[in-house]
């Protein structure tokens, strides 16, 4: 994306993009982004083409309605391509030129800042496929139960950027291990202890 280079989306103080699943949406995938609380309100200066280009383009693309999506792109990129140069012009003029001074840079968070990874999926997950082969193997219904607990826990804490067919393929595997120990053994499941205690 952008030929390679380094870029970062900035996030202005509208709702939609302070939102905490819009934060956390943008985190999850590693994209650099200025966070809302770094961006400074009032800032039309500091952000031009929402104040000015996208003012211009609504008044020329969308003077009047449109019956579908292709339409409003076709008078979108019409209205593109013939954005004024004076335009542009007046419109780093118009800037504060006290501004320059107040304005805060962006400084990326240091990597250390960054929040500990859950490893609850992973660990839950691993444990599921144990307790299935078990169940599976040696014909304990309660291993089998055991495997679809642990992995009910893994699928509720996965994340996005998880594997998902590893974690659905361990529900599954689970799931398997209770239909198989049950067609083996229809009686009603024992506790583990109760084996301990006669």
């Amino acid at each position: 994306m952008f030929n390679n280079k380094h870029w970062v989306f900035q996030q202005d103080s509208a709702p939609a993009h302070r939102a905490k699943s819009t934060q956390d949406w943008l985190a999850a995938r590693e994209i650099d982004f200025i966070r809302h609380e770094d961006w400074r309100s009032s800032s039309p200066d500091l952000n031009p083409l929402d104040y000015k280009i996208w003012q211009h383009l609504e008044e020329k693309a969308c003077s009047k309605p449109h019956s579908n999506l292709e339409s409003l792109k076709t008078s979108l990129i019409k209205a593109v391509a013939d954005i004024d140069m004076d335009l542009v012009q007046k419109m780093q003029l118009n800037a504060d030129p006290r501004r320059a001074d107040r304005e805060r840079r962006f400084k990326p968070p240091p990597p250390t800042s960054a929040p500990a990874e859950d490893l609850t999926t992973d660990y839950m997950n691993i444990l599921g496929m144990i307790f299935s082969m078990c169940g599976l193997m040696m014909r304990l219904k309660w291993c089998a139960w055991t495997a679809v607990f642990c992995s009910s826990i893994s699928f509720a804490n996965s994340r996005v950027s998880d594997d998902t067919k590893q974690i659905v393929s361990s529900f599954m595997l689970s799931i398997s291990a209770v239909v198989m120990s049950y067609l083996q053994n229809p009686a009603p499941m024992s506790s583990p202890w109760a084996a301990l205690t006669t």
